[in-house]
Formats: C-alpha cells, sequence, structure tokens
C-alpha cells in the first residue's frame, strides 16, 4: 500500500505550529513539577545519598554501568543522566525535574512523528493525518497518566527509555518505507539504548514484529536476518539482566521510607483461601484490564493504590477476568484482517504492558501509573485512529472540537495532580485525602517526612493510625516508641518497643533502644538483658556496640566496656566522643597508660578539648608523670576547665617529692 502525500498547502508551517503547540501546551501544564523537591520514595537512595551520582564527578560513569547489573532494575544510562546533572548543577532538584519534562516534550514530538507515519497508510482522510496525528500527539503527552513519570526524579527510566524507543519504532517504520539499511542498523542502535535504559524496553523487539505484521512484510529470508541481530541483543540483555542466573531480587519501592514487602499486602476478600499463585494470576489479568479502565477514567491519581480496595470492587467477578482477557485476544486476532490499524493499537498496549504485568504488585506497585507509560501509546493510536477513520465528515469538526474538550480537561488534571508532587508532605497527604485509612505507605511515609521536619505530634498521629490499621510491621511501632522516647515520654516507649518486638522477636534495633531507654532510666539489669539479646541479633552495629559499651562502663564493667568499645573502634568509627569514653573506661579500670593514649587521639581530633586535656592530666598524675600532668593540667585551664587548687597542690608535691 503506498504511502499518502499530505496536500495542505504549507504542510511544513503547520507541521512548525503544531510542534510548537506540542511543545508549549505539555510544559504549561507540567510547570509545578520544576518547583518539586526530591521525594522521600527513592530519590534518596538512587540520586540524593547514591555516591555514585552525588559525588558529582563524571569519572564515576564507568561505575553506573555496574549498578544494578545482573538484576532487572539496570539502568546505566539513567544514572549517567543523573551523574552529569550532579557534575553540572548539584543536587538542585529543579534541573532533575526539567530534564524529565524535556525528555516527556521531546518523545510528544517523536509520537507525532511516528503517528503521521504510520497513518499515512491507514484509511484516514490524507488531508486529516496531520491533524490526527497532532491530537494523538496531545492526548498521549497531556494524559494525567504521565505525570507520576515526569514529576518523579527517580522516574527517569520511563521518559528516557522512552525516548529511545519511541527513536526506533520510528527509525524502523522509516526502514520499512525507504528500505534503507541505515535505518534498520539505527534501529538496532536504539534498541540497545533502551535497554541500557529500562527492561521494560525488552519490547522494542515485539514493537518490530508487530509494525512487520501491520505493513504486512512476508516472511521469509530476509524477515528472518533482519531480526537476528535483534534477538541476540535480547538475549544479551536477558543475561544483563540476570534472568539466566540466580540474584538477589531488588523490589521496586524497598526505600528509606516504604514498608517491607511482606508487610503491605492488604489481602482483598475475594482472596480467601486461594493458592498464592491462582492470586498473582488473578491480579495480573485484573491489571491488564485496570490500567485501561483508570486510563480512560483517570480519577483519583494518586503515587500508589489501594490493592484490596481495588480488587473487592471487582467481587467474584474477578475469576472471570481471565477469560475477559482471552476473549480481547481473540478479538484484536479477528480484528487484524477488517481493522488492522486498530487491532495494531490494541495490540501494542496488551504486548508491551505485559512485562509489567509480572512485575510485584506490593507497596506502590500494584497499579502505578508509570507502568503505563509507554504502552499507552497503543490505547492512544487506538482511540484516534478510530475517530478519524469512522467519524463522518458531517461530525468532522464536532469530533475535533469534542478532542479538544477532552484535552483541555487532561491538561486541567495534569497541572493539578503536578502540585501534589511539590514534596514528600503533599504528595502523600495528597494520597492519603484521596484513599483516607487504606494506604500504610502513604501514612508511613508522611510520619516520616514530619519526622524529618520535627513535627513529632503530627508524626505520632499517622503512626497510631497506622496502629488502628493493625499494622503488622514492626518498624511501624519502633518508630512510634522513638517518637514518646523523643517527647521524654518513656513508660510509651518502652511499650511500644515491647510491641515491635512481639511482631518481631529478632527485631535488634527495638532490644537496643528498649536497652538504651532502660539505660537512661538506671535499669540496668533490663537493659543489658536488651543489649545482650540485641548484640546476639546484631553484633556488628556501631549504635549497639557504643550504647553496650556505656551501659557497662555506668556500672562499672570496665574490662567488657573498653572491649566493646574497641571492636567499634577496630571496625572503622574513628570518632572523638568513642576514644574519649574508652579513654574513661581504661582509666576506671586503672590502665592509665592507655587512657592517656586513648585521650591523646581525641586532642589529636580537637585540640581544644578541655575535658580530654584534664584527663590527660589525671592520668599521667596516676603514672607519677607529674611535668607532664602539670603540662596538661594548664593547657586544660587554658582552654576552659576549671582544675581544682588541690589537684595542683598533688602535682606540686609530687613534683617536689621527684
Amino acid at each position: 500500500m503506498p504511502t499518502k502525500k499530505v496536500k495542505d498547502k504549507d504542510p511544513k508551517w503547520q507541521k512548525l505550529v503544531f510542534m510548537a503547540v506540542l511543545a508549549i501546551l505539555p510544559f504549561i501544564a507540567f510547570h509545578p513539577v520544576l518547583d518539586a523537591d526530591f521525594i522521600n520514595l527513592d530519590d534518596g537512595r538512587f540520586i540524593q545519598n547514591n555516591t555514585v551520582v552525588n559525588e558529582g564527578s563524571l569519572s564515576n560513569i564507568p561505575q553506573a554501568f555496574k549498578e544494578q547489573i545482573f538484576t532487572p532494575h539496570y539502568k546505566p544510562l539513567v544514572y549517567t543522566s543523573w551523574i552529569i546533572e550532579a557534575t553540572l548543577f548539584g543536587m538542585d532538584p529543579f534541573i532533575y525535574h526539567f530534564d524529565n519534562l524535556l525528555l516527556h516534550i521531546l518523545n510528544t514530538f517523536l509520537i507525532f512523528f511516528i503517528f503521521q507515519k504510520l497513518l499515512a497508510r491507514s484509511k484516514i482522510d490524507e488531508h486529516h493525518i496531520m491533524i490526527a496525528a497532532f491530537f494523538g500527539a496531545l492526548l498521549y503527552s497531556l494524559h494525567p497518566f504521565k505525570v507520576e513519570s515526569v514529576a518523579w526524579a527517580v522516574e527517569r527510566k520511563d521518559v528516557l527509555f522512552s525516548f529511545f524507543l519511541f527513536s526506533g519504532m520510528l527509525s524502523y517504520i522509516t526502514y520499512i518505507d525507504s528500505k534503507k539499511r541505515k535505518y534498520l542498523f539505527l534501529t538496532m542502535g536504539f534498541y540497545i539504548l533502551t535497554l541500557l535504559s529500562k527492561s521494560m524496553g525488552i519490547s522494542l523487539i515485539i514493537i518490530v514484529f508487530l509494525l512487520d505484521f501491520l505493513y504486512a512484510r512476508k516472511f521469509g529470508k530476509r524477515l528472518f536476518v533482519e531480526k537476528v541481530p535483534f534477538i541476540i541483543i535480547v538475549v544479551a540483555a536477558l543475561f544483563i539482566y540476570g534472568i539466566f542466573e540466580k540474584y538477589d531480587r531488588v523490589t521496586l519501592g524497598v526505600t528509606e521510607g516504604l514498608l517491607s514487602e511482606e508487610q503491605q499486602v492488604i489481602q482483598p476478600e475475594n482472596f480467601d483461601g486461594l493458592h498464592p499463585f491462582y492470586k498473582q494470576f488473578l491480579v495480573m489479568n485484573y491489571r491488564m484490564i485496570g490500567f485501561v479502565a483508570h486510563f480512560v477514567y483517570p480519577t483519583k491519581l494518586s503515587i500508589t493504590y489501594p490493592r484490596a480496595y481495588y480488587l473487592d470492587m471487582v467481587g467474584g467477578f474477578i475469576h472471570a477476568l481471565p477469560f475477559l482477557n482471552l476473549l480481547l485476544l481473540l478479538g484484536i486476532l479477528w480484528m487484524w484482517q477488517r481493522a488492522r490499524w486498530l487491532a495494531f493499537g490494541a495490540a501494542f498496549y496488551f504486548l508491551t504492558i505485559f512485562p509489567a504485568l509480572m512485575m510485584g504488585d506490593k507497596g506502590t506497585n500494584f497499579l502505578p501509573d508509570r507502568y503505563v507509560y509507554m504502552p499507552s501509546f497503543g490505547l492512544v493510536f487506538l482511540f484516534i485512529t478510530a475517530v478519524f477513520t469512522y467519524v463522518s465528515e458531517r461530525y468532522f469538526k464536532l469530533s475535533l472540537a469534542l478532542l479538544s474538550v477532552v484535552i483541555m480537561l487532561c491538561s486541567y488534571s495534569v497541572f493539578n495532580y503536578s502540585h501534589a508532587w511539590k514534596d514528600s508532605l503533599t504528595l502523600w497527604s495528597d494520597a492519603i485525602e484521596k484513599y483516607p485509612g487504606m494506604l500504610e505507605v502513604a501514612y508511613k511515609n508522611r510520619g516520616l517526612e514530619y519526622r524529618k521536619r520535627n513535627r513529632m505530634d503530627l508524626a505520632l498521629q499517622d503512626y497510631l493510625i497506622l496502629e488502628k490499621m493493625r499494622v503488622r510491621e514492626a518498624g511501624v511501632y519502633g518508630n512510634i516508641a522513638n517518637i514518646y522516647g523523643s517527647l521524654q515520654n518513656f513508660d510509651k516507649s518502652q511499650e511500644y518497643y515491647t510491641k515491635a518486638i512481639q511482631h518481631d522477636e529478632n527485631y535488634a534495633t527495638a532490644y537496643l533502644n528498649r536497652g538504651i531507654t532502660y539505660a537512661q532510666r538506671k535499669m540496668f539489669d533490663l537493659a543489658f538483658a536488651d543489649f545482650q539479646k540485641a548484640y546476639s541479633l546484631d553484633s556488628t552495629s556501631p549504635k549497639l556496640l557504643e550504647s553496650y559499651a556505656y551501659a557497662n562502663f555506668e556500672v562499672g564493667n570496665y574490662a567488657l566496656s573498653t572491649k566493646l568499645y574497641s571492636e567499634l573502634i577496630n571496625a572503622g568509627v574513628q570518632l572523638e566522643r568513642v576514644y574519649f569514653q574508652r579513654g574513661l573506661a581504661f582509666f576506671s579500670a586503672k590502665e592509665f597508660t592507655k587512657a592517656v593514649e586513648d585521650f591523646i587521639q581525641v586532642v589529636s581530633f580537637n585540640p581544644s578539648n578541655q575535658d580530654a586535656l584534664y584527663n590527660i592530666s589525671a592520668s599521667y598524675f596516676q603514672l607519677g608523670e607529674y611535668s607532664k600532668a602539670m603540662d596538661f593540667a594548664n593547657r586544660a585551664a587554658q582552654n576552659g576547665f576549671n582544675v581544682p587548687q588541690s589537684f595542683y597542690q598533688k602535682i606540686q608535691e609530687g613534683l617536689q617529692a621527684e
């Protein structure tokens, strides 16, 4: 089928106007994200606190190709982009969000070009092709589902891999049209870049085959030879993603704020008694249709959605969803010969969303908007093709007017929802407002943000709501205990540390913190019992070793105290206070030479530490080195220590007796 030529009087001028609108409208709609901060969900783990990124050195780029290798989350080009940004602009969140938006606008242009090329062979009137491509690109770009991928700094992988994937798609269509092999090689190059940005980019090989079917290319030797390099690339990618070997699973969404995977899942009522494999199968089928339903009617958009709430909405009908999906797939096959361009859009969505369906559905991963960023191309293409193919000329202007209304409503929704991503507090508050009492992760992360802002009263409210929700995660009760401790309510603090331990008997931090609380209240027998338990669970924790050592010092167990401080120092904790405290323990144990060595180490950290200077003097006095004792007593006095006159007198007596 020959490609149609668009016969507008000034198509280049029209195209430039359309492209200007495709840049300006998304920029206006999404511009609130430019004022957004990093959020306490993955941004800290992968950008702010990641030394590969935050050191701001281009020399770290080779390390980017080692991060998360042999896991499905391998994305070296994403890390490289962050390293470049950190090197040039530091940790200013503006540039990370600006570049996400820039990539999104570039993707909009690519969609515009792809639509033109694809629709040029469709049944759409040749005079309407560019208009259809324009509206399709606008609808794709301004759909509220795109906010999460653009506004979330760490989701650079969505906009970046989609940029390379759509570029590869465009070059492959150009190859089919022109038969020039350079475009085939260009597609292969884009495929490699796609796979180095996100594993979901593996879908490009499926899209390539889908385009072959769309253009009715005959399968033969040439087509087979064309695809061999793509297959080799896929196999290499699967190896790099660790599919062929065991790996420690890096779970999407496990960050400084999220609940553990097991504790995040409130099972829906209609899942009672079902086999785990069948449950996951039902969830996959629900998500296949659920993404479409939510895309068509994007209401109550949120960073996360309550899994049980949405699954319970369908009730027993959930068991019919696999059959419904099967009918839809059969319908696509039936439609392929009758309305191929419509079938292409549907098949594009179903085939490209499939890898995402197999990902974990816990935490924020149940129905994440970001999963549909690239696959939604198929849904938009299906809709636009249907409108411009089957709406008669009589109602053409009306359909354009209705499309314009839809796009403006989408733009308004994007603008409003973008504000929710301003910072962690607004983001989690937005989720809680839409789904009150349903989202454990939202209450926990908002509680963390309140603690960061020293709003302990509000943090406590959120954590107590989690308790009412009967959250099983020990860390929640540990955080409640920490807050009560900061408020000096030690009775409540002990109570909630105990609850944390009841939920996880191997929760070393809870034993440690409860032990510290007991020690603060001079309940040393209970403190030691907790410290010993914590030590048996985690003998490498610096905080545990220091607390346990100090408690032993307080009760006069100096030998164990110095031993624990030594373990801490040998583990690399070279801190002024640690050497000072070990020095006190050595002094109390009458090991004055070792005490002097530790106090001198303290002075090397801080020459004006008057307490260390005085203790050096006292240690030398005990060793009978009175001249040194006098020297350090004077230095302590010069730095503000009130040296007792009686001590000076004893030193003088020692000097006279020499």
